[in-house]
């Protein structure tokens, strides 16, 4: 699977900054949730877990969250913090020619220290995800 965000982060509602990341390819397992009629779990060797149920209509994903190390400077100052963001799932079609892709809504909240002032930010975007095959 493919995993890539791209999200908006204001900081103090004073200035706007984008992070546009691809994560690593990962190897994820898909298989039956034996405590709901119809569930899956899609996990991985980290820290992926998501819940979810099958019907007509596709693949229905429970609300998550993803941890992202933000790493960047503004000005001359680094930045660097680790942020929860929260991921809401659209109802996720079924596969054409063994490939699932879904995008997913991201919003969180962040704060860290630079140079001894608190700094809160705001998170808001998407993250896109996409099944590839290997052979």
């Amino acid at each position: 699977m493919t995993r890539h965000t791209e999200l908006s982060i204001n900081v103090l509602g004073m200035f706007s900054f984008p992070l546009d990341k691809d994560l690593d390819v990962e190897m994820v397992t898909i298989k039956t949730d034996p405590t709901v009629e119809n569930g899956v779990i899609i996990s991985n060797n980290d820290a992926l877990y998501l819940r979810g149920i099958v019907d007509i209509d596709g693949l229905h994903l429970q609300n998550d969250t993803v941890n992202l190390v933000i790493d960047t400077t503004i000005g001359n100052y680094p930045i660097n913090f680790e942020v929860s963001v929260s991921m809401a799932h659209p109802t996720i079609q079924p596969p054409v020619n063994g490939i699932m892709e879904w995008t997913s809504i991201a919003s969180g909240s962040a704060s860290t220290t630079v140079l001894g002032i608190p700094i809160n930010a705001v998170l808001t975007g998407d993250m896109r995800y996409k099944t590839i095959l290997s052979n």
